[in-house]
C-alpha cells in the first residue's frame, strides 16, 4: 500500500515537471518568434529610409565636407545629361542609362590637381553618411577616367573622375551622377523589348553590355541598340511606325566601303531607311540628309 502511494507521488512530480518544461519551451518559442518579427520590421524600415537619386544630389549641393572640390579649384554646375553604367544582379549584361540627376566639377586650371584619390575618399565618406555603400558591380575604368559606383536598394550613384594626359586639351573634371533603380529597370525592359523583335528573325548570341539610343518625330521613331560582345560591337537599328517596331539591320556589319564615318550603310539598309513610310526621318537621322 505504501509502495503504491510512493509511485503516485513520483508520477505527480513527473507530471508537474513535464508541464513546467512545456510552459518554458512555449514561452521561449513565442519570444523567438516575436524577436524575429521585430528584427524583420526594423530591417524593412531601414530599407524604406534609403533615399532616391534626387535627394542624394540635393544633399551633395548642401554639404560642406567636400573640401577637395572647393570653388577656388573647381567650377560646379549641373550636368544636363550624364550616363551611368550599371548591371542589375539578376541580369547577364550591363547597360548604360542616362540621368539628369548629376553634378559636374570642372577644373579652373588647364590640367587641374592630381586629386582623384582625395576626391574619392571624400565622396566615400559623404555616401556613408547617407547610408549609401559601394556597389558590388564596378564598371571598367580607363587610364583617363576612373569610375566608382555606389548603391542603395532604391538608387545608384556614380563618381567619374578624369585625369587627362599631360598634353591633352581635355579639361579635368569630377562628376557625381545618381539614378533611381526603377529607371534602370525601365531601360532594361525597353532594351529587351527591342531584342525580342530582333530575335523574331535573327539569332542573338551572348553580350556583356547594351546601350540604347532613341529619337522620334511625329509617328516615326528609331532606336539603335549597341551590343558589346567578347570580340565585336553590334549596332542594331530598329524603326517604329504606328507603335510597331521592326528590325532593319546591323549598322556595324557589312563591307567597309559602305562606311559613312558613323555607320555602315549597306544597300539593303539604305533601301529600308529610304522607305517613304518613314517620311524621310530615318534618312535625315541615319544618313544626315535633309
Amino acid at each position: 500500500m505504501q509502495n503504491n502511494e510512493s509511485v503516485k507521488k513520483i508520477l505527480k512530480r513527473l507530471l508537474v515537471f513535464v508541464l513546467i518544461v512545456s510552459v518554458i519551451s512555449a514561452t521561449a518559442f513565442l519570444t523567438i518568434i516575436a524577436l524575429r518579427g521585430n528584427t524583420k520590421i526594423k530591417t524593412d524600415n531601414t530599407s524604406d529610409k534609403t533615399e532616391p537619386a534626387e535627394t542624394t544630389i540635393s544633399a551633395l549641393l548642401k554639404t560642406d565636407n567636400l573640401n577637395s572640390l572647393s570653388p577656388k579649384v573647381y567650377l560646379q554646375q549641373p550636368s544636363l545629361n550624364s550616363t551611368i553604367n550599371y548591371k542589375l544582379g539578376s541580369k547577364a549584361y550591363a547597360i548604360s542609362v542616362d540621368t539628369n540627376q548629376s553634378l559636374i566639377y570642372f577644373s579652373k586650371s588647364k590640367s587641374g590637381p592630381n586629386d582623384i584619390t582625395i576626391v574619392q575618399g571624400q565622396i566615400d565618406a559623404f555616401m556613408k553618411t547617407r547610408g549609401i555603400s559601394k556597389s558590388g558591380y564596378q564598371p571598367n575604368s580607363s587610364n583617363e577616367i576612373k569610375y566608382i559606383l555606389y548603391e542603395t536598394v532604391k538608387s545608384v550613384c556614380q563618381l567619374s573622375s578624369s585625369q587627362p594626359e599631360p598634353n591633352s586639351t581635355a579639361i579635368k573634371f569630377h562628376e557625381i551622377s545618381c539614378i533611381n533603380k526603377t529607371d534602370i529597370e525601365k531601360e532594361y525592359l525597353a532594351i529587351e523589348n527591342l531584342l525580342t523583335v530582333y530575335k523574331d528573325t535573327q539569332k542573338l548570341g551572348k553580350f556583356n553590355q547594351a546601350t540604347r539610343f532613341t529619337e522620334s518625330e511625329g509617328s516615326v521613331s528609331y532606336s539603335t541598340v549597341s551590343l558589346t560582345t567578347a570580340d565585336k560591337l553590334m549596332t542594331l537599328l530598329f524603326a517604329k511606325l504606328d507603335n510597331k517596331w521592326s528590325y532593319l539591320g546591323d549598322l556595324s556589319a557589312g563591307d567597309k566601303k559602305y562606311d559613312n564615318g558613323k555607320f555602315i550603310i549597306t544597300t539593303d539598309i539604305k533601301e529600308k531607311i529610304d522607305d517613304p513610310k518613314y517620311k524621310g526621318f530615318l534618312i535625315k537621322k541615319i544618313l544626315g540628309k535633309s
